[in-house]
């Protein structure tokens, strides 16, 4: 017997396998929807630099062109960062709201560090 899942039922199970850690960490639904967001936002970081990187590395585009798509790309890198470290104050706050233990934010911490 062979199953076929579509693309969407792939990225779902992809998703969930990569946050498998965060659901099954015990920690309020919202504090892991936080986490899981703030992982998304480090996989785009990752991609985005693996482009510009591409980029500078490309021959083909003149230096202009070069210089160009890099700053834009630049540009993405800076506005993620800048939400991941706005999901992190927000993560903080709301970990402190719920009056969450040491242990629980401990926890929350090493998530967010493990990218997985």
């Amino acid at each position: 017997m062979e199953v076929n899942l579509s693309s969407e039922g792939k990225a779902a199970a992809s998703s969930s396998s990569r946050d498998a850690d965060i659901e099954q960490s015990g920690l309020p639904a919202s504090v892991q929807k936080i986490l899981k967001g703030i992982r998304e936002l480090q996989r785009k970081i990752e991609e985005t630099m693996d482009q510009l990187q591409k980029v500078l590395n490309d021959q083909s585009l003149d230096p202009e062109e070069r210089r160009t798509k890099a700053a834009a790309l630049q540009t993405v890198l800076s506005t993620l960062q800048a939400q991941v470290s706005n999901s992190t104050a927000d993560l903080s706050s709301l970990m402190n709201s719920l009056k969450s233990s040491d242990s629980d934010k401990t926890k929350a911490g090493m998530l967010v560090l493990a990218k997985m």
